[in-house]
């Protein structure tokens, strides 16, 4: 099986408790269209990425007659943003969204903490900037995670949690592709009474970011004080260059 259908898996599986975990993702959405408040002439819009339709729902606050396309690895995630987003114009594509081939052209695309779990960021930039205007996305920095991630180390071997870029590597691939409008980072605490309970937070998103093994089922246990789970976000809002 492939490394993107257990990424979706993970997603389907989490989709019933996504919602009243993903507290972070809903802050990240807000802060994320706050950005695109003042853009104009937004008459169509791509959610890359979408999950159970946090960002949707909070760019038909600011564009109620947008018309969108909604697009999602987990077909569960876009079920539960179907039934939220029943009433509006909206299209929904079950998909790897890295490798989709955008024939459809849109004035703006967005993506709420989805690109962190994609092979090859740059070329996705890429491609979404050629069927977009904009391009507002969030995604994980490096250096989130490390209280958690330290339960896990072992000398001589790198972390088993996800891999982000720094804030550097992402303004440097951002500002070679398209023209960078706004940029921002934001940290967001969540604090957990055990290493168990954290883990079972990542469970519950659909992101487990450790191996499921016996030493690291021990390490979990072994755990019991307070963790911080501190997300380091991301935000650009990005305008095509030939536009």
């Amino acid at each position: 099986m492939t490394r993107k259908y257990h990424i979706g898996t993970k997603f389907d599986s989490a989709a019933e408790h996504y919602d009243e975990q993903a507290i972070v993702q809903k802050e990240a959405a807000i802060q994320l269209v706050s950005m695109i408040q003042g853009l104009e002439k937004i008459h169509s819009a791509i959610d890359v990425g979408c999950g159970t339709g946090f960002a949707s729902i909070e760019i038909l606050k600011h564009f109620p007659n947008l018309k969108l396309h909604l697009c999602d690895i987990s077909q569960k995630m876009l079920e539960i943003a179907n039934h939220k987003l029943q009433d509006h114009n909206i299209i929904y594509t079950q998909c790897d969204v890295e490798s989709e081939e955008f024939r459809t052209k849109y004035d703006l695309a967005i993506s709420n903490l989805c690109v962190q779990w994609f092979d090859d960021l740059e070329k996705f930039i890429q491609k979404i900037l050629k069927a977009s205007k904009y391009f507002a996305f969030s995604t994980m920095l490096q250096g989130s995670f490390l209280e958690f991630s330290k339960i896990f180390e072992t000398p001589g071997k790198p972390s088993p949690l996800l891999n982000c870029k720094t804030e550097k590597e992402l303004t440097n691939i951002s500002q070679s592709l398209g023209k960078i409008i706004n940029k921002q980072t934001k940290t967001f605490n969540l604090l957990f009474p055990s290493a168990q309970a954290a883990a079972m937070h990542f469970k519950k998103i659909g992101a487990n970011l450790a191996q499921n093994n016996i030493n690291n089922a021990f390490k979990l246990l072994n755990h019991r004080s307070n963790i911080n789970l501190e997300y380091k976000i991301f935000f650009c809002l990005m305008e095509n260059k030939v536009d």
